[in-house]
This record gives structure tokens, C-alpha cells and sequence, in this order.
């Protein structure tokens, strides 16, 4: 609302004995009982009528208070404060005031020496809600807090907690950072550093989730869920630094200390034995982790640590053979390592030193008339945004890669002209070698990585997937005349039970070993299909599969 028609309203509400008042506040959001310009009103006249000025250099509903607060000492020699008068009369002088809700307001006033700047909260009655001692408060108006930091002392910044709308403390001030978890995401809560040690905290409830007992905390919105529950990095001993780590900057070896993984509610997972973790994430079931020099694997499913396991190799291309693919296929189709990282280990080093965005061997597949692609693993590329999936036109000796076409306003050009050659590979003894990729900041070598034919196995002949904890058991891909597409199963389909147990608690390599089986053996199906239910289970007979490259 501008303060022009709060000053206007708040004069005809003292003319008129505040009838005429009530009725205009029914259509504009409240304002504070009285605003007054400095000088207009004696400070202890209840009863006297202010002269109503407006100001110009008062801030509407929503615009930032920053700009304001670096001069307001400056305007307030110039215009004076503003002031604020009560139910009972009694005035306080603010520099500024910003609405934050109908009935909440943001007060700032420069005081002392200094002329420091203080933040206060006061209701439109003018009832003090938060008193002004805060160096900073800053208002979560989707959580209804306010954060809030005090002055400090001798150069210091100060210390951080959390009131909420009330004024009442909910995280008391004494930690030196209070970290949201993500600055995008509803997760309530925040990563907090006291006496140069890491924790973590819910801040709607004020319960310390995580004890500030760790030198390094990693946390962020992939690893945790909407309530801000899930898996944390943390790491004890060694150096501790006050700041937070960064995902590529978990190995800190210079550091020293061991790194572990814990659950949000401060059990501990994975023992502080690693030298580093990898990223961390709810919808994978494993990480990669480094233990005297020794890349492992750590498995969890739903909260539980399973273990470590030597680590498998890993491509960033996610590229699996198809189902049912060609028994004759193209002399191109493989999947293709860059030779730049032949191994798992070299790909981790890279990851840490931030030229990778995550730890896998890059790799290329081709299948067909199509190539799978992540380029975006590369941290330092200079490419156009692109697809993972692109289409290749085969020629003697190799490929080229395509890519879409757009016009000056971004939109796709025709079908006529819809693509364009973007990458030529060669294949040169059995490696692709790239004609263009070491200008983009590619590799230029890929070799082709030796694929063992799978033996054979009692199964239904899908392949399933499930992307995280929460998510479903779904069909992805269907054998081509195999036991599962004869009794009706589709790609998309979602198992909901496997021989009438619930399979949304299975991970997909367990729902996997329930599926298989001795052939000729049964297995029962609860599915839904479009989000619906099927009326009857489905039958699925075993027979020996044979999976071909």
C-alpha cells in the first residue's frame, strides 16, 4: 500500500474517531496506529492531530530495505524519523518501516556512536513484536520465521537463531552460520556451525537434528527429502575450518580427519574410516568412497548401511544394452570409454578435482542410428545445450553426431532443416577418434569397451527400474517374444506386488532376484498401467533368457 493512503487514512482515523477508519482498513491492508513525520507531533500529545506528509523515500510493500539501511543516518538528518504512536500513546522514532504481512512490519533505526543499524518487528498496533537489538533479521515468510543475527562485538558478525512470528526463540542465537539446506527447496532445515563445529537443525521445531560435533557437514537438497530427512557427509578430525564443504571438495586430505556418512537424526552409517566420500543422493542406492587409497562402494536402502563392495565400473552414459536388440548388430554399436579415463579411479580423481561434475568413466553409446551422450559431466565444455540422446548418420569408417537446429528466438527450426552435423567420429583401430572434440574441450579418443555375453538365466525377461527410495518399481523395457510380453506385460507398467508381497520397499536389484527363477516357475503380478490399477493379476511363466549384444 503506499504510504501516501497510509498517512491519508491514518489522518482521517484521528479526525473522525476512528469510524471512518475501520471502514477504510476493510480495503486496505493494515498500517501502523499512527505514523507521523518527526517534529509534527508533540511525543506526549495523545490527543493532537499530525499534520500528514508523505514520504518519498519510504519503501512500498515488497522492495528490498538494503538500499535504505546503508544511508539512513544520512536521511535521517535530512528528513527526520518516522514515528510510531500506540493504543496508549507512546511513540518510538523508526528510520524505516516495510510491511512484511498485513499486520507485520520491519523496523529499522539508527542509534549509538556508530549510528549502527538495528532491525526490530512491530505490529500495526505498534506492539513491539521483535524489540530493535538485531544487527539483521531476515523474515521466511513460507516458514513464518524470522532469522535473526546479533550485533557483534569487536569485529565479530555476530551470531545467528530463530523466532518466530510471535518474537518467541525457537533457535537461540549462539550459532556463528545458519545454512538453509537449499535456497530453492521447503526443507526446514539448515546446517549450524557452533564454536567452529558442524550440525544440523530443524528450525520450525528448534530441535537440534544433528549435534555440532563435526569439523566439515555435507548436505544438500539431492540428499535429503522435502522435511529435510535423509543422508549427510560429515567428517571428524583433521582441520576444521568454520565453513562448509562443497561437494568436490570432500577429499580435504590436506585436512586430515575421516569422513563418514550419517542419518539426519545424528546415527551414524558409514564409519569415519574413508579419506572421501563421493556425491551423495536419495535416489541412488550406492556411493562411491575412498578408503587408503582404494575406491569402494557404499550401499544403503532406505536409512540402512549394507556395506562396502568393491566398486564396478560406472558410465556416464547409463548405457545397457536393450531387451530384444538385434541379434545382427551394426559394427558401430557399443558402448565407447573416453581413453582420457580408463578407469574408475582416474575418472574419481578427475571428479575431485572438479574437471568432472561427478565420478564415472565418460563414455558414449551407440545403438543403432542413435547416440547416448552426457557431455554435461564435463565441467570446463564449451557446448550448446544438448540432448543425451542424439541422432547419428552413419558413413564409411564412422559417424557424425546431429543436433537440433533453432532460429534467432530459440524456437526449433523446420523438420526440413531440423538438424545439423555437430561431431564427426572415425573408427580407427577399434576406437572412435573425434574429429573437433579437443577444440570443445572433449576427449578425442574413445575405446571400445569389451562386453562379456551374460549367461543365460530363469527369468521373465523385463527390465525395471526405480529411481530413488520413494519412487515405483517400473517396467522400463520388455523382452521381444519373451515370457513377460506373451502374458501381456508393457514398458511403463509398475509392479505394485510380486507373488502378493508389496514390492514399493524392493530395490531394483531385489525386485530383480524375486523375479527370477527355475524355468517353468511361476510368479504372480499385481501391475497398474496410466496410473490405474489392472483389474487381475498377471501370470508370468519363467523361461530361460538369453540376453544378446
Amino acid at each position: 500500500m503506499p504510504y501516501r493512503s497510509v498517512l491519508h487514512a491514518l489522518l482521517v482515523h484521528l479526525v473522525l474517531g476512528g469510524v471512518a477508519g475501520a471502514a477504510h482498513a476493510a480495503d486496505e491492508p493494515s498500517v501502523p496506529a499512527v505514523v507521523v513525520e518527526a517534529g509534527d507531533t508533540p511525543a506526549g500529545d495523545a490527543g493532537a492531530t499530525p499534520s500528514a506528509k508523505p514520504r518519498a523515500d519510504v519503501k512500498e510493500e515488497g522492495e528490498a530495505l538494503e538500499p535504505q539501511v546503508a544511508d539512513s543516518a544520512a536521511r535521517t538528518a535530512e528528513a527526520g524519523p518516522l514515528e510510531v504512536r500506540d493504543a496508549k500513546g507512546r511513540v518510538a522514532r523508526y528510520d524505516d518501516i516495510r510491511q512484511l504481512r498485513p499486520e507485520l512490519f520491519l523496523v529499522t533505526k539508527a542509534s549509538g556512536p556508530s549510528k549502527a543499524v538495528r532491525f526490530g518487528v512491530i505490529r500495526a498496533q505498534g506492539e513491539v513484536v521483535v524489540p530493535l537489538i538485531y544487527a539483521h533479521i531476515e523474515h521466511d515468510a513460507d516458514h513464518h520465521r524470522f532469522k535473526v543475527r546479533t550485533p557483534g562485538r569487536r569485529g565479530a558478525e555476530g551470531l545467528f537463531g530463530y523466532l518466530d512470528e510471535n518474537g518467541r526463540v525457537v533457535v537461540p542465537a549462539v550459532y556463528e552460520r545458519l545454512e538453509r539446506v537449499s535456497n530453492m527447496g521447503d526443507e526446514p532445515t539448515c546446517v549450524a556451525v557452533k564454536d567452529g563445529k558442524f550440525g544440523y537443525l530443524d528450525f520450525i521445531t528448534g530441535e537440534v537434528l544433528i549435534e555440532p560435533l563435526y569439523d566439515a557437514l555435507v548436505v544438500d537438497s539431492l540428499q535429503v527429502d522435502a522435511e529435510g530427512r535423509g543422508l549427510v557427509v560429515a567428517r571428524l578430525g583433521g582441520k576444521a575450518t568454520g565453513k562448509s564443504k562443497s561437494k568436490t571438495d570432500q577429499t580435504d586430505k590436506a585436512g586430515g580427519g575421516k569422513w563418514g556418512v550419517l542419518w539426519t537424526d545424528g546415527r551414524v552409517l558409514a564409519p569415519f574410516e574413508f579419506d572421501a566420500v563421493g556425491d551423495v543422493s536419495l535416489s541412488q542406492e550406492f556411493v562411491v568412497a575412498e578408503r587408503r587409497g582404494q575406491l569402494v562402494r557404499l550401499r544403503f536402502n532406505q536409512g540402512a548401511y549394507l556395506g562396502a563392495s568393491e566398486v564396478r565400473p560406472e558410465y556416464s552414459s547409463n548405457f545397457v544394452p536393450r531387451l530384444g536388440s538385434p541379434t545382427d548388430p551394426s559394427p558401430l554399436d557399443g558402448l565407447y570409454a573416453a581413453a582420457d579415463y580408463p578407469t574408475m579411479k582416474s575418472a574419481w580423481g578427475a571428479s575431485r578435482q572438479g574437471v568432472l561434475r561427478w565420478a564415472a568413466m565418460p563414455s558414449i553409446g551407440i545403438r543403432g542410428h542413435r547416440a547416448h551422450v552426457a557431455f554435461g559431466q564435463f565441467a570446463n565444455v564449451r557446448l550448446p545445450l544438448l540432448p543425451n540422446d542424439l541422432a547419428i548418420e552413419t558413413h564409411a569408417g564412422g559417424f557424425t553426431m546431429m543436433r537440433e537446429v533453432a532460429d534467432a528466438a530459440g524456437a526449433p527450426a523446420p523438420a526440413a532443416a531440423a538438424t545439423t552435423p555437430f561431431l564427426t567420429f572415425a573408427l580407427k583401430d577399434g576406437a572412435l577418434v573425434c574429429a573437433g572434440c579437443q577444440t570443445l574441450g572433449l576427449p578425442v579418443r574413445w575405446l571400445k569397451v569389451p562386453v562379456e555375453a551374460p549367461a543365460p538365466f530363469g527369468g521373465i525377461g523385463v527390465a525395471i527400474h526405480k529411481a530413488g527410495p520413494e519412487a515405483a518399481l517400473q517396467v522400463t523395457d520388455v523382452l521381444a517374444d519373451g515370457p513377460a510380453q506373451r502374458a501381456g506385460l508393457q514398458a511403463g507398467d509398475v509392479v505394485l506386488k510380486i507373488d502378493g508381497d508389496d514390492a514399493g520397499g524392493l530395490t531394483s536389484e531385489q525386485a530383480r532376484d524375486r523375479l527370477r527363477g527355475a524355468e517353468g516357475s511361476v510368479v504372480v503380478l499385481h501391475l497398474s498401467r496410466d496410473g490405474e490399477p489392472l483389474p487381475r493379476p498377471v501370470r508370468v511363466v519363467r523361461a530361460v533368457i538369453t540376453l544378446r549384444h
